[in-house]
């Protein structure tokens, strides 16, 4: 009974709370705070939601969830109806686990483009509800981009009122994201998905929000996430890079291709920026046709916060983008909004020249950073709304249109941004042995300094 009245209180201080959230959402059949309460017990403690992911291109598609020690034998299916008539078992990879879980992962592949399948999973020798997905077609396609939900971030994580906040935050995001754009494709976050990355319970309060029922979402890892394997348990990445001396204990980089483009997701955590470049060389290598080049890393090196200190790695990875010719770096870490010029060679240059980098705000709004009283030398438009924001990005096979937009309101953030391209213009560079000598240099100093 004692219980019951705290939980009870707990949800009234709640209500109170995000009454004035509730009513400033737009229209649309968003999650209230009244239904995100009555479910919060179930959503807390459910270990097994699923997470889909991108698969290598467009005829995969890749699953992962957690299950307990004694569901021996999880198994998945794939069907086109919602009745699961005619489905096609596909064999689980499941693994044990530090934390006393097994981990399972699922790859769909022969998909066919355009088309709609459902999917089912056992949970505890139960088969869940089946939910759906689509496969993309085609050059034209839409992503969204989002960064640090941070759950736990807004104040005390091990407090029930600040989890509820920054995940009721984080799914009034997503749903008004996609009430907006039933169109988008897939999801890119740019890392510190949680406060601390070794505790399940910010995973499930993550991976919670319905829409990651049906939308495949790209991640990776901040410094909030990749300093244990709960990120790797709890994703399964496509293509992932394997050649790393020095590996997060979380995973790795790895890339996949939609439409024309091609997007490599880097680990900005671990100081060997020498493997850094070697993804990158070889998922163009892997795609030497793709019109756009795209990165997906944590950390921001033309952000709102201001120029990188000559003291860290970030300053590395900007002339790898140049030699490659990467066309768009997606970041977070500075909790606020920055668009850059296109900046080569550490210098601003005209559209089309270089290399155009974007760091996000808080997508769930567990924190906001502020902005310097002096613009950043490169910033094309860089600004603290102090409100969740997410950013779309409509792709066609030579352009992309760029838009950010309030997550409360839905209003824009007057940066659209048009970018234009035909194709790449160069071969893969060369790695060369001077270049591999000074990253090593400098992989060996910043372990040396870490380790003091």
């Amino acid at each position: 009974m004692k219980s019951l009245l705290k939980s009870t209180a707990l949800f009234m201080a709640l209500l109170m709370l995000f009454s004035t959230v509730a009513l400033a959402a737009p229209d649309g059949a968003q999650t209230t705070v009244d239904e995100w309460a009555a479910e919060w017990e179930n959503i807390k403690s459910d270990d097994s939601v699923i997470a889909l992911t991108p698969g290598s291109d467009e005829s995969q598609m890749n699953f992962a969830w957690l299950s307990a020690l004694y569901d021996f034998k999880p198994q998945f299916k794939l069907s086109k109806n919602s009745a699961m008539n005619n489905s096609v078992a596909i064999p689980v990879a499941s693994a044990l686990t530090i934390v006393g879980k097994i981990t399972n992962k699922v790859t769909a592949t022969e998909l066919r483009p355009g088309t709609e399948y459902y999917y089912s999973y056992t949970e505890k020798g139960l088969w869940s509800k089946p939910e759906a997905f689509k496969t993309g077609s085609g050059n034209n396609f839409k992503a969204i981009l989002v960064a640090d939900s941070q759950i736990g971030r807004s104040g005390d994580e091990k407090s029930d009122e600040v989890l509820f906040n920054d995940s009721f935050g984080w799914n009034a995001t997503l749903e008004a994201a996609f009430d907006a754009n039933p169109d988008i494709d897939f999801i890119l976050s740019a890392g510190d998905q949680v406060e601390t990355a070794g505790t399940n319970l910010q995973y499930n309060l993550f991976l919670a929000p319905s829409p990651l029922r049906n939308i495949p979402l790209a991640t990776t890892m901040g410094n909030h996430d990749f300093y244990h394997p709960l990120y790797q348990y709890h994703f399964n990445n496509p293509n992932e890079f394997e050649d790393e001396v020095i590996q997060s204990p979380g995973g790795s980089g790895y890339w996949f291709t939609r439409g024309s483009a091609l997007f490599i997701v880097l680990d900005s955590n671990i100081p060997a920026p020498v493997h850094q470049e070697l993804l990158v060389k070889q998922a163009v290598e892997a795609n030497p046709d793709a019109v756009w080049r795209i990165v997906l890393m944590h950390h921001s090196i033309y952000g709102a916060s201001g120029e990188p200190t000559g003291a860290n790695l970030w300053r590395f990875y900007a002339p790898v983008f140049d030699r490659f010719e990467i066309d768009l770096v997606l970041s977070g870490h500075d909790h606020r909004h920055c668009r850059s010029y296109p900046i080569k060679n550490n210098k601003i240059v005209a559209d089309g020249e270089g290399v155009v980098y974007l760091c996000a705000n808080s997508a769930s709004g567990s924190k906001y950073s502020g902005v310097p009283e002096t613009q950043p030398w490169y910033a094309a438009n860089s600004s603290q709304l102090n409100a969740p924001a997410y950013t779309v990005l409509d792709f066609e096979k030579n352009m992309i249109t760029i838009n950010t937009y309030r997550a409360d309101t839905m209003q824009t953030t007057d940066d659209e941004y048009v970018m234009h391209k035909q194709a790449p213009t160069g071969a893969v560079p060369v790695q060369s042995l001077l270049m591999r000598f000074f990253a090593a240099i400098s992989t060996l100093i910043m372990v040396i300094k870490a380790s003091l």
